[in-house]
């Protein structure tokens, strides 16, 4: 679907730029007869400036159809970047393990930070199908880096959000103690990609 969205978009600005293109190139045409004196001087008679200002009008047309038509093609059959499709599957990865660790999760909100902590260090372990490591508020599971965030208070119960990232893509799921849950995906940029990596 956003295959087909994302070229729907491309032939659409390509009809504007088109358009844009078109009457651009017939005003200059048109007026740089007329405005520019010494090419009416040029012309000996004024049928003879109306005949070439006709063939300016068309030779602009052509070279601004000409333009058009490889921009669309260039554009139209260019190579698809592999990384968004790389993207978009880590992201659905992630963002299964992340809502597949909250359903555990949730059952154990209210529970003490280090416990918490451990047991979605644990699910998450087992989700990736790796051996459990040793809990922290930042981890790598199985590749993923993964970082947890949990607080107890007494007013609005407990909170708690595990950020799951890889090279190009992230998730994000937030539960509340009253049973709200969000998850949300990003990509990551190449350069805090590499941070990430390093850290």
């Amino acid at each position: 679907m956003a295959g087909n969205t994302t070229a729907v978009s491309s032939s659409i600005l390509a009809v504007i730029a088109f358009a844009a293109m078109l009457t651009w190139g017939a005003n200059v045409a048109v007026a740089h007869s007329t405005l520019v004196p010494h090419h009416t001087e040029d012309f000996e008679d004024l049928a003879n400036g109306r005949d070439r200002r006709g063939l300016i009008v068309v030779v602009t047309f052509v070279f601004v159809a000409l333009m058009t038509t490889l921009i669309v093609v260039a554009v139209r059959y260019s190579e698809p970047d592999d990384d968004v499709g790389d993207t978009r599957e880590t992201q659905t990865r992630l963002r299964a393990r992340l809502l597949e660790v909250g359903t555990f999760a949730s059952e154990s909100l209210g529970k003490p930070p280090g416990d918490m902590v451990r047991l979605v260090a644990e699910r998450y372990a087992e989700a990736s199908g790796v051996a459990p490591i040793s809990p922290g508020d930042r981890m790598t599971i199985g590749g993923d880096v993964v970082s947890v965030r949990y607080e107890r208070d007494g007013e609005n119960g407990a909170w708690l959000e595990i950020v799951s990232t890889r090279e190009t893509a992230g998730a994000r799921l937030v539960l509340t103690g009253d049973g709200k849950s969000s998850v949300s995906t990003f990509v990551m940029r190449r350069d805090r990609a590499r941070d990430e990596g390093k850290g």
